[in-house]
């Protein structure tokens, strides 16, 4: 036995030597071979060209590792400005040091473009890369505000006047070339003569003048009739129709109605930013969707779901119901959020659902009619890294003007918004101002996009959404005679526990005389509209 262990030892010596002991410790741990992806550059900026100006870059991809890289996926996800070309046969293996280039063309059709270029490879450290991408136009661009406008009812005979303004949102001169007001009982008063030049609106700068227009429509109608109307114009941008309403009323006898939610049941509008750099928190939201349902169906609620990223405010895709299989309901929820096609208010998602609760889109024939059910309590969820821009909707327009429209359509409404931090912000997402504001003016929920598991806080919003928002606001749709005004509650008057507010013309309740669960708010009033003709 001594002999065999003898020759083993000199058997194991005589295969290590000093040249092999040195090999073997020279030569790396398993644990440290490995690809290593480097891409540069890792955001694009193409700036602001003419319109159909075009500019391309290459990017490159390198393997900085010891072992082969495999680039298994090359995803362009970004508007109709961006291009790919140039690129490998996937899947496409990159020995180490070794390189390789796409290329990313870009053209300009509008004032803002935004795309991502997603790589996938077996980099474990990081297997799904993005590039940024970002360009412009110098394109200019023609907003209309308000539109729609309704001046409400007025006496026949009456004359009402209003202010709209044209704005040039864009970042080139604009040529207003023609306008022309077309329907019955409407007129441009004194209208500017055309053609005429806007220069870019600088939301920084306190003077606008050169970039803001403003003219007068009047309204008088002549019988006891609904009216319409549009505003036609022609412009170097769009050619907008702006549409104007009005009824032909006598002054008295007005009733406004409302109808207070029970909680359960529950009307949720998401709107989603649809630009490029939004992809991983599309993913993350898709993901997270079945937590918000599964808290909405422990609570056994009856809900009604859309997704709405269009300018119209119109949904995507069908209504998500409480009765749908659970397999309809996040295919339905998963298409509307990959599937939308961003407009002019691609990053203003305010905006967006002021136009999606407007009373002419969930009103009887509307794009969302079967929308704010009778005692719904309404919840809009805003997903976006960006702030909210609907300032593009027209130089007047804030968050504070949108949410007091909104709130006028539907009082009893919960903004929340998954949007980043504010002031600050993070690596991936600018500060969600304007989110966050009109979050905190509606009793919302604001969720960090910036923290790595926000989807798991959607159960919070959906027990949110079930809970009865129970309002103490209500905007009247006319100006009031002060003295006439008489509230009901389930039928009964009720002659204290409320104020009227002039500035806006609102009913407020107190705080410990708020309409319960269910209950009919109703109120009879004459309108303080005069007529001097």
């Amino acid at each position: 036995m001594a002999l065999t262990t003898l020759f083993f030892l000199s058997a194991m010596g005589a295969s290590c030597g000093p040249e092999n002991v040195l090999e073997d410790l020279n030569k790396p741990d398993d644990d440290d071979l490995a690809p290593q992806l480097v891409v540069w550059p890792d955001t694009v900026d193409f700036g602001d060209l003419r319109k159909g100006e075009a500019e391309s870059v290459d990017i490159e991809i390198r393997n900085d590792g010891n072992v082969a890289l495999e680039l298994s996926s090359l995803e362009l996800i970004a508007d109709a400005g961006f291009t790919l070309s140039n690129t490998p046969t996937l899947p496409y293996t990159l020995e180490p040091d070794g390189a390789v280039e796409v290329t990313v063309g870009f053209t300009a059709y509008s004032v803002d473009h935004e795309g991502v270029l997603v790589l996938t490879t077996d980099d474990e450290t990081e297997p799904r890369f993005t590039v940024t991408l970002e360009g412009g136009g110098l394109i200019p661009r023609l907003v209309v505000a308000p539109d729609p406008y309704d001046f409400g009812r007025v006496e026949p005979d009456c004359t009402i006047e209003t202010e709209i303004e044209l704005a040039n949102m864009g970042k080139d001169t604009l040529v207003v070339e023609s306008m022309a007001q077309l329907g019955e009982a409407f007129e441009l008063i004194d209208p500017p003569e055309t053609p005429f030049e806007l220069e870019p609106f600088d939301p920084d700068s306190d003077d606008n003048s050169l970039a803001v227009m403003p003219v007068t429509v009047a309204f008088t109608p002549t019988d006891y009739l609904e009216y319409s109307s549009e505003l036609w114009i022609s412009s170097s941008a769009q050619d907008p129709r702006a549409i104007q309403t009005g009824i032909g009323s006598d002054g008295t006898a007005y009733v406004d109605e409302w109808t207070q939610p029970i909680s359960g049941v529950a009307d949720i509008m998401f709107w989603v930013d649809q630009s490029g750099s939004m992809q991983d928190d599309l993913d993350h939201l898709n993901a997270n969707f079945d937590l918000f349902l599964d808290t909405l169906d422990a609570v056994e609620s009856d809900y009604l779901i859309m997704v709405v990223v269009a300018d119209s405010g119109c949904h995507t895709l069908d209504y998500i119901r409480s009765e749908d299989s659970r397999e309809q309901r996040e295919l339905t929820f998963k298409t509307a959020i990959y599937g939308g096609s961003p407009g002019l208010y691609a990053e203003a998602g305010l905006t967006i659902a002021r136009a999606a609760l407007r009373d002419v889109n969930t009103g009887l024939g509307g794009c969302n009619s079967e929308f704010r059910r009778e005692n719904s309590t309404v919840s809009v969820v805003l997903v976006s890294d960006e702030p909210d821009q609907s300032y593009l909707a027209g130089p007047q327009v804030s968050w504070e003007s949108v949410v007091t429209d909104l709130l006028a359509q539907a009082p009893s409404t919960y903004i929340s918004a998954v949007a980043g931090p504010v002031p600050d912000g993070c690596q991936t997402a600018e500060p969600g101002t304007g989110y966050s504001e009109a979050v905190a003016a509606t009793g919302g929920t604001f969720i960090d996009i910036c923290s790595r598991n926000w989807g798991e806080n959607l159960a919070k919003l959906a027990e949110q959404a079930t809970t009865a928002k129970l309002a103490d606001t209500f905007q009247l749709e006319d100006d009031v005679n002060e003295t006439s005004i008489e509230v009901y509650v389930d039928d009964v008057q009720v002659e204290t526990g409320w104020s009227y507010q002039a500035e806006g013309s609102y009913l407020v309740f107190d705080a410990d005389a708020v309409p319960g669960e269910g209950a009919t708010i109703r109120v009879e009033y004459e309108t303080a509209v005069s007529c001097e003709n």
